[in-house]
């Protein structure tokens, strides 16, 4: 799966007087002058200002649709434009030259949408500072990213046939993402954003160190999947870590991210999956209370939901459980109800079942 990120890109120079322009103009499906539509040029590498923070080429279209993008460093970019009432549009690859102004774009808002709802804050429905939301279209175009506005903490998009992933974010806060496939069956999503810094540091340095050596350990097993002091060793540990893992929720229930930050949650969750079965079942009714809390992705808990039912000998719900069949390729293992697998994967925030086995492809 493409991952649309924020971050890690070059520092903003003071470029005015080596920065193109783009000028042009949004239009509805009949050719009409779209006024107030929202249009953003995303470049390859992101750049900073001088306070670190990313800066974003945003601008709205007037009433005769046109819109102007100035201070553009040099380089490519994509560029995108959304409205609540149409699919969004795009322009893959538009070059820009130090200095050189780009004009006569036209951008055609897409005809057949679906009207996607949500809400973005933090755990309590408030929406952070500085928040915006990105959809990203799973394409192989560069650039291919829109933003949207945010009201009070809600949206409404309306997007052509595709698959995206919505992404949340604010300075100083966790992202939060959902995955949509349209068409299909989607419910408004919430996502909810937490602050960087957790509340319990020295719960959650545990939680990585363990997840760490997890890792680790199942690494060196499948470049030497044969190594029986490996495995021995990974049973040893992991039997360490199932004892752990009880006295924590014991002691303080699923360590959420407003506790222990969201490496650290999503630390004990991979931990969860490696323990015995029983603790999994054990498990299960706190991640999906922190799952309904916003603290853990419904998504994450699809996967665990799966893994139990196979454990019990039943069939999955999302198909995350994967087997090689006769022509030795990954499939699902079996599946409740075959013909809504993908409905029920989009309730959840997970990909259609066919762009989830394309991962393992390879394998």
């Amino acid at each position: 799966m493409r991952r649309w990120t924020i971050g890690l890109g070059a520092s903003l120079l003071a470029l005015s007087a080596q920065a193109g322009v783009l000028e042009g103009t949004v239009t509805d499906p009949r050719g009409k002058a779209l006024a107030n539509a929202v249009v953003a040029a995303n470049a390859a590498r992101d750049v900073r200002n001088e306070q670190g923070e990313i800066v974003r080429h945003i601008a709205r279209t007037d009433r005769r649709g046109r819109f102007r993008l100035s201070d553009l460093p040099a380089g490519s970019y994509g560029v995108t434009a959304t409205d609540r009432r149409y699919g969004p549009a795009f322009i893959p690859d538009v070059l820009i030259d130090k200095g050189s102004t780009v004009t006569s774009r036209r951008l055609t808002m897409a005809a057949a949408a679906t009207v996607v709802t949500g809400e973005v804050g933090d755990r309590h429905g408030t929406l952070p500072a500085g928040s915006y939301l990105l959809i990203g279209r799973m394409s192989q175009a560069s650039g291919d990213v829109f933003f949207a506005d945010l009201s009070a903490g809600r949206y409404a998009l309306a997007l052509s046939p595709g698959n995206y992933v919505l992404i949340a974010r604010a300075p100083g806060w966790t992202s939060a993402q959902h995955q949509l496939a349209l068409p299909g069956g989607h419910a408004p999503a919430r996502l909810v954003m937490h602050r960087v810094r957790g509340e319990k540091p020295a719960l959650a340095a545990e939680l990585l160190a363990m997840e760490a050596r997890d890792q680790e350990l199942r690494q060196r097993l499948a470049a030497a999947p044969d190594c029986a002091a490996i495995m021995a060793e990974m049973s040893s540990v992991d039997a360490q870590h199932a004892l752990r893992i009880k006295a924590i929720l014991a002691g303080h229930g699923w360590p959420d991210v407003e506790a222990v930050g969201a490496q650290a949650s999503h630390a004990m969750w991979i931990l969860v999956q490696h323990a015995p079965p029983e603790l999994l079942k054990q498990s299960l009714p706190a991640m999906k209370k922190a799952a309904q809390d916003g603290e853990l992705p419904w998504s994450s808990v699809a996967l665990s939901i799966d893994r139990d039912l196979v454990y019990d000998g039943k069939k999955q719900l999302y198909g995350s459980q994967l087997v090689r069949n006769n022509a030795g390729k990954l499939a699902p293992g079996p599946v409740e109800d075959e013909s809504r697998l993908d409905e029920r994967r989009a309730s959840v925030g997970l990909e259609p079942i066919a762009d989830y086995l394309r991962r393992f492809d390879t394998q």
